[in-house]
């Protein structure tokens, strides 16, 4: 039976979460599925337990490998996959409901995307990490709509210029021939490699789209990539970012295409930025240590990049600074503008109020006038004239 999908799991000591990752991914309603499980190199129940799995389904394929890391077992699951598409799962997420895969698959073909995001929710493993990590708890939702289906960079300008760009690998289902075609895969040794691989797909996907349905659900844990403090991978994996991104752009990149060359640099920006503020809180031993680590040839290159981003995310950091400053000003302005308007208002609406009590003022005095030439009015003021005059004449002798 043909595959339709390969669902590609890394597996590495995760005994705590598999089995719902596994259980999320067995219950699909979409059967003609693989599950490549990549165990690299686990030294905890993690084995036995994708091997129980395995024994019950012979969907599970496992491959058993040394430790190389998230990206080398990603590179060995594309390798094995033979479903038309490959979703990426980490193995302590899961899937969010049965039908996930199902409904990723039809829009894929309906479309004829190579590359398919959809959003992800998250769920925290306890109230600590909850609150220590509360920008997680909106950042895999996309606050925009993206219903046509159009190329890789069309897309990802979409994306980039609402800042809804988000890099994850397990948010998105891609065409396995297009990933073989071009030769994309994860750049092993390096932390961050998603800013990469889904940034390189963009950029050479023929046609892309978008479903807004959370069909993932990360899960945020103590100890995780996200979550631990490895300042110095961190820093060291976004470096080798720009540069491999930097690289890629010098062959595949036009700098004609205006709008995807200013959204593509902006979000290379974003990762020096990211990379400077990290390196930027280090003592100077630490920025040392870090810099060797790059290797002699690397190493000089390496300091000059990082005061120059630094630099850069200076200025960002001015720049934002300003532009919140000029906001708070806009906002006061518009609320003294408010005001004025508010203002000027009431005096119109006063200015109608005398103009109203005017014309009565007027029609008033015109009925008097009209009422005193009349011949009842006259009439009325002969006979009791005397009537009139008696009573004055009374109120002086009084």
């Amino acid at each position: 039976m043909r595959k339709k999908v390969s669902v590609v799991i890394p597996v590495y000591n995760v005994e705590n979460y598999l089995d719902d990752c596994l259980a999320s991914v067995e219950s699909q309603t979409l059967k003609d599925i693989e599950i490549i499980c990549v165990d690299d190199g686990s030294t905890d129940r993690s084995s036995d337990i994708l091997q129980k799995w395995a024994e019950r389904d012979d969907r599970i394929i496992i491959l058993r490998k040394k430790n190389g890391g998230l990206s080398s077992a990603r590179n060995a699951g594309i390798i094995q996959a033979e479903g038309t598409y490959i979703l990426f799962l980490d193995s302590d997420d899961y899937l969010s409901n049965a039908d996930a895969l199902h409904e990723l698959y039809e829009k894929a073909e309906k479309e004829d995307v190579d590359q398919l995001f959809f959003n992800a929710s998250v769920v925290f493993e306890n109230d600590e990490v909850k609150e220590k990590n509360q920008n997680y708890i909106e950042y895999y939702k996309r606050k925009n709509q993206y219903p046509k289906a159009k190329s890789g960079k069309e897309l990802f300008s979409d994306l980039q210029e609402n800042w809804d760009f988000k890099p994850n690998a397990c948010m998105q289902i891609l065409r396995k021939e297009f990933l073989r075609t071009n030769n994309l895969f994860f750049c092993e040794g390096i932390v961050h490699e998603d800013e990469i691989f889904t940034l390189e797909c963009c950029t050479l996907a023929r046609r892309a789209a978008y479903l807004e349905s959370p069909f993932l659900v990360r899960r945020i844990r103590r100890n995780s990539i996200m979550t631990t403090e490895q300042k110095a991978k961190s820093i060291c994996g976004y470096y080798s970012g720009i540069r491999k991104l930097s690289e890629f752009a010098e062959k595949y990149v036009d700098p004609d295409d205006k709008r995807f060359f200013h959204c593509y640099a902006q979000r290379v920006q974003v990762i020096m930025d990211l990379a400077a503020r990290l390196y930027l809180n280090e003592s100077d031993d630490s920025k040392e240590k870090i810099a060797a680590s790059m290797g002699n040839k690397e190493k000089i290159r390496f300091g000059l990049d990082m005061r120059q981003y630094e630099k850069n995310a200076g200025l960002n950091t001015r720049f934002q600074q300003m532009r919140k400053e000029n906001k708070k000003i806009k906002e006061q302005i518009q609320d003294k503008e408010q005001l004025i308007r508010e203002k000027e208002k009431k005096i119109h609406d006063l200015d109608q109020e005398m103009e109203i009590l005017k014309k009565q003022l007027e029609n008033s005095k015109q009925r008097e006038e009209k009422l005193r030439q009349s011949s009842s009015y006259k009439v009325g003021r002969a006979v009791t004239f005397l009537p009139r005059k008696i009573k004055k004449t009374v109120r002086r002798s009084e």
